[in-house]
């Protein structure tokens, strides 16, 4: 049996601009939604894992692995590995230094934790900080001084806006589930950053996304981030936050 739709239902569909109506239940105080983000924010105090990175900047392509370790003191370090599992270069931050191994041209690095600095590996406009909260699926929120909450009726999700002196973040909620699925960095009218978050995986208030994209507008720059073998809440010695170079290796400064 074949069904028809009218050429007049086929016209409402679309003629509604693909628009996904308001929760009937919905309520505009932003508060639960902050409340959320910082709880979930503090239960994954500490996260490694496996990334398969894919990084598009113009029509340039990379694709490579790295195991990364982050914690809730913002601290980071990144192995990056050969297609046959050897290392290539390490990055440490811990919070307020950045040391780079590069392992083949036997060079050791160490400067201020900024975004430049991590630039010389992951070209993004992130400080290291910001890069080790979003790996575990933490929301680095800017401070506000103005704070509300919408419906995004044309990607069908909750937003939270936050406007700052420095600039405005957008969080967006999933309706069903509360996780974030997407932030937007602005600096007044232009675009610093986007993420998008997918595919989580855990417990409440553990759940952990294992696809990561983020989006550099200005520097035409996407990174795909697919985590896998991830632990949450290892307990991870100091050492694994610091770097020393090997001995006959020259220190170098960024």
């Amino acid at each position: 049996m074949r069904f028809f739709v009218p050429t007049f239902a086929i016209l409402f569909i679309f003629g509604c601009g693909g628009q996904h109506p308001k929760p009937t239940q919905f309520d505009a105080d932003p508060a639960p939604f902050i409340k959320r983000v910082n709880e979930r924010n503090e239960a994954i105090a500490s996260l490694t894992a496996e990334l398969t990175v894919e990084l598009w900047r113009g029509a340039e392509r990379l694709r490579f692995t790295q195991m990364v370790a982050v914690d809730h003191q913002k601290r980071l370090r990144i192995d990056a590995l050969s297609p046959m599992g050897s290392p290539i270069s390490t990055l440490v931050s811990d919070g307020g230094r950045l040391m780079l191994y590069a392992v083949s041209q036997k060079r050791f690095f160490i400067g201020e934790s900024s975004p430049e600095n991590l630039g010389r590996l992951l070209p993004v406009p992130l400080d290291p900080s910001e890069l080790s909260m979003l790996i575990r699926g933490a929301i680095p929120m800017i401070e506000a001084r103005s704070k509300r909450l919408e419906w995004n009726a044309k990607d069908g999700h909750y937003s939270l806006i936050l406007e700052g002196e420095k600039g405005r973040e957008i969080i967006g909620f999933d309706p069903k589930s509360y996780d974030v699925i997407r932030i937007e960095r602005w600096i007044e009218d232009a675009l610093r950053y986007a993420v998008r978050f997918a595919d989580y995986e855990g417990a409440p208030n553990l759940r952990v996304p294992q696809r990561i994209r983020l989006e550099v507008p200005d520097g035409k720059i996407e990174v795909d981030m697919t985590v896998k073998n991830h632990q949450v809440n290892p307990d991870l010695p100091l050492e694994a936050f610091q770097l020393k170079p090997p001995r006959g290796v020259v220190v170098q400064s960024f």
